[in-house]
């Protein structure tokens, strides 16, 4: 069975959904700028998926009322209400780097890919725009970090 392992690293960050995060997850959702997942929607902590891909509308509609209340009172009212997860999290990566990797899991040895766009400058200079982005946005720099997203798709 064929399969494609897909990479992005970037710079990240990833916030809790609370009242206190909920204006900051509202201003970094550009999807023009950064791909945003969520964990806390399936079982297992570390599994995270792509907004974009979720297929239950009512999820992503649920999550924007959220973002009407005016008090943390409010807030935590309509959380329970919606019965979210406790370690529900929304996780930003500015991607600097991409790359797919074919059949993966039936190679004896890793596979070595250059990247022959990316060179160490542009990476960096990726890097840089990527932190700018979130300090303009009004994020702490102990909260922005280098991340990734790993994701084997079969055929």
């Amino acid at each position: 069975m064929p399969s494609i392992t897909e990479a992005k690293i970037g710079v990240s960050v990833s916030l809790p959904l609370n009242y206190e995060n909920i204006d900051l997850i509202y201003e970094l959702h550009d999807i023009d700028k950064v791909f945003l997942y969520l964990t806390g929607l399936n079982n297992d902590p570390d599994e995270a998926q792509l907004v974009m891909c979720i297929e239950d509308e009512k999820e992503l509609e649920s999550l924007e009322e959220l973002l009407e209340l005016e008090s943390e009172e409010e807030f935590k009212k309509k959380y329970e209400e919606l019965k979210f997860k406790e370690n529900f999290v929304f996780h930003f990566i500015y991607v600097c780097s991409h790359f797919d990797a074919f059949n993966i899991q039936h190679r004896s040895c890793g596979v070595f890919q250059n990247n022959e766009y990316m060179t160490p400058s542009k990476f960096i200079e990726r890097i840089q725009e990527g932190i700018q982005y979130f300090k303009d946005a009004g994020v702490s720099e102990e909260l922005i970090k280098i991340g990734n997203y790993l994701h084997e798709d079969y055929d």
